[in-house]
């Protein structure tokens, strides 16, 4: 009975948050779906590293984080995630940031270059393969360490793609092959179809982002619409 309770306990996170402790990377963090869930994880304790090509609206995002009461807990690190330099470099500002932990990658940076297959120009397959999906293999690759130890504490990787992935042009091959590319991440990830018609602040996605962190949800395919 005594060990139950301790275990309950230790759930019990309020006020420190439900993600109290834990680093997170977010990239496309400046905006959109990103700087909620950055703004999310942070009120819920989380310290999260915002990435985001956009020097002007990664630094509005982790000023606003750090001026709403959270303290030190965004980083904006700016850069361009197709880079190899700047992975490198975002992990090790991350796990600086973490004092040497990371806990959750959220990959959620992407955008789209349409086109009908005949009109697709080798730069635009190039490319979104690269974002979609090159890009997300290479920061999981660089960051495995932080998430191939065992300290009895969480680790999650999510995987934000687009229901675009089950249907439409030929370029959204990227977001279909990303969500297999959860299979084999270094700790569980967890693919999130995530749909909306029109941009703004998806709340929907952001907390399922949390429930998923939260490992309350797995391995469940879910559709969020937002519009």
């Amino acid at each position: 009975m005594t060990s139950r309770l301790s275990q309950l306990t230790s759930h019990l996170t309020y006020p420190r948050g439900l993600l109290a402790n834990q680093v997170a990377i977010i990239t496309g963090g400046g905006q959109g779906i990103g700087a909620e869930t950055a703004t999310l994880f942070a009120n819920e304790g989380a310290k999260v590293v915002i990435a985001d090509v956009d020097h002007d609206k990664a630094t509005q995002t982790a000023t606003k984080i750090n001026s709403a009461g959270a303290g030190d807990r965004a980083l904006a690190v700016v850069g361009d995630i197709l880079d190899d330099n700047y992975l490198e470099t975002l992990v090790q500002r991350a796990a600086e940031f973490g004092d040497g932990k990371i806990h959750i990658i959220v990959n959620n940076a992407g955008f789209t270059w349409d086109g009908v297959i005949h009109k697709i120009t080798d730069k635009q397959w190039d490319t979104m393969l690269a974002i979609h999906n090159t890009a997300p293999f290479k920061l999981v690759r660089a960051a495995a360490k932080y998430f191939r130890v065992k300290d009895g504490e969480p680790r999650c990787i999510i995987n934000i793609s687009s229901t675009s992935g089950l249907h439409g042009n030929a370029y959204v091959l990227s977001f279909f092959s990303f969500l297999f590319f959860s299979l084999h991440c270094p700790t569980p990830a967890m693919p999130c179809l995530c749909y909306s018609n029109k941009m703004g602040t998806p709340d929907q996605s952001l907390r399922l982002c949390l429930r998923l962190c939260l490992r309350l949800w797995i391995w469940i395919w879910i559709w969020i619409w937002t519009g």
